[in-house]
Formats: structure tokens, sequence, C-alpha cells
């Protein structure tokens, strides 16, 4: 049996109990389903959201409840306000099967899986500030995020914070990676190893930028490794973007901060991908207004004639 075979499928408004708190969680969705477990948008007795993480695996799901106590306790991360605020962990009888939970603070915003290639360059060199200072600051407390990508990031179009979400593949400097997504791996590229150290998160924060402003990329586009880094750099127009895509995929700062400094030169081009959908609704908003008040003009005007 495959791991997310193992995982339970819960349903809207079904109660999660905990048998060592004793708290109540009320299913209203899923968030999504990674390698470590599937995520619930769940209501407290309280009536307060929060992202509920369910799995089968007690030890993995106990080192990302370990890892986020920690990673919440250092204050240079918490003023960043990246990393989610973790409540509670628990283990709960489903279907006669026990399963463990951790209860985490719910990110309000959209997971960037859904917006590969979509993203307009000012929100991707935004979400890329951000993720490389949570990054650097990361790797100052000795860990390595290990499964960089854009379904383990929540970006809120409308005020333009960002969460880094998923803590399960995160591992010691110098460890065995435990997770990691082929597409924004080193090793499946053939530009290094997979092992625990900040050139593989630099490596995979380049590829990030690259998938969030021109969509997915195949590794069987590239035959030679020795062309990779300039053929996906090329990808990016904005000349400023693509030099600081190359210095990630060439692995060769000494820090994450290093690429934030490229980020933060660069000349936005037009607005954020939320204010254009903003804007083409509320030209749309504009033009049914004015269209009813046209239509409400004629109407008395023909009304009066009968007076």
């Amino acid at each position: 049996m495959s791991f997310l075979e193992k995982l339970p499928s819960l349903k809207k408004d079904q109660i999660i109990s905990g048998r060592w708190e004793g708290n109540h969680y009320k299913i209203l969705r899923t968030i999504g389903t990674g390698g470590s477990g599937t995520v619930y948008l769940v209501k407290d007795e309280e009536g307060c959201l929060k992202a509920l993480k369910v799995s089968p695996d007690l030890f993995g799901l106990n080192s990302e409840y370990r890892v986020l106590v920690f990673l919440r306790s250092c204050r240079e991360l918490m003023s960043l306000n990246v990393v989610p605020a973790v409540s509670e962990l628990d283990d709960c009888q489903i279907d006669s099967r026990i399963y463990y939970f951790i209860v985490m603070e719910y990110c309000r915003g959209e997971n960037l899986g859904k917006f590969k290639g979509r993203l307009s360059l000012k929100d991707a060199a935004l979400v890329g500030r951000h993720v490389a200072c949570f990054l650097d600051c990361l790797h100052r407390t000795g860990f390595i995020f290990g499964d960089l990508k854009p379904g383990n990031i929540i970006f809120n179009f409308e005020t333009g914070h960002t969460y880094v979400v998923d803590y399960g593949s995160v591992t010691v400097k110098g460890g065995k990676l435990r997770q990691f997504t082929p597409s924004y791996d080193r090793a499946t590229w053939q530009a290094g190893e997979r092992v625990a150290d900040e050139s593989y998160d630099m490596f995979s924060l380049g590829m990030l930028l690259v998938v969030l402003v021109s969509g997915n990329i195949r590794r069987s586009q590239y035959k030679h490794p020795d062309k990779i880094k300039e053929e996906i750099s090329g990808r990016i127009s904005n000349s400023v973007m693509r030099e600081a895509v190359r210095k990630a995929l060439s692995q060769n700062s000494l820090s994450c901060s290093d690429i934030f400094s490229h980020l933060t030169g660069i000349e936005f081009e037009g607005g954020s991908t939320y204010n254009s959908v903003y804007r083409v609704n509320s030209i749309l908003i504009k033009l049914v207004g004015l269209t009813s008040a046209v239509s409400l003009i004629v109407s008395l005007i023909y009304f009066n004639q009968f007076r």
C-alpha cells in the first residue's frame, strides 16, 4: 500500500477529535495533499479557521511539528512572518485506525501551484525576495528547506504577503534529503548532489522563479548539463530577473541574500497579477453600472411620456 493510499479521506462537516488534548475540529474542505500528509481547512470549537494536517507517519509529523515550533521561536524568522504558527500535535481514530495531526495557522492566500507561468514579473520578484530572505534566515539556523516549489508557497495577491508551508522536507545541514520534487531538484538536472546544503535551496529558488514566470520545464528538453543554466534562464525576458535566475542555478552566490539583492534591483513592468484581475473586474462592474444607469434614464423618459 502506497503512502497516499494510507491517508484517510475526510468529508465535509466530519468532526476530528484529539485523543489526548480533547479538542474537536470540523472539516470544511481539503487544502492540499503532499508527500507527508493531507491538509484540511477546519473550524475549531471557537469558530476560528485553522489548517489541520493529517498523516499516518508519526515520526515525520512529529519532526515537522518540532521544526515549526523551533522556527517560530527564532526572532529573525518571526519578524518575517513567513512560517505559519503551530498550536497542537495529537492523534485521532478514524475508521478504526489511528492517525496523527498537527493544527496550524490558516494562511490566507492562493497556492502558487495553480499559478505556474501566470505570475507577473512584479509578483514573481516579490515572492522571490520573500523566499530568498526566508531561506537565508533558515540556513543560519542550521536547516535546509529541501522541497521548495510553487505548491509549498501561499501568496496573498491583495496584501502581497508570502507564506512558506509544508515543513516535512526540512533537513539539518549535511543530512540526507527526505523529500524533494524532481523539477526543482538539482540532482535531477545533473547540477549537483542531493545533499542538504545552502546551494541546494538556491538552485530550487532559481527553478521556482522560472516556473512562476514561464511555466513548467521538462528535464527531457535539455540533454546536456552544461547548457541547462543558459537555456533555462534564457526563458526569462527581463535581464535583471534572468541574471538572478542564472546566479541561483549556478549556485555560485555565498547566500540567498545575494539573490534577494538582485531581485530588489528589478524595475517592475506593469502591475501585479492581482491588480490586473482587479482592474478588469472593476471595469466590468463600472460598465454594468453605467448600462443600468442609462437603462433607468431611458425608462423614466419613456414613462413620463404617458403621464
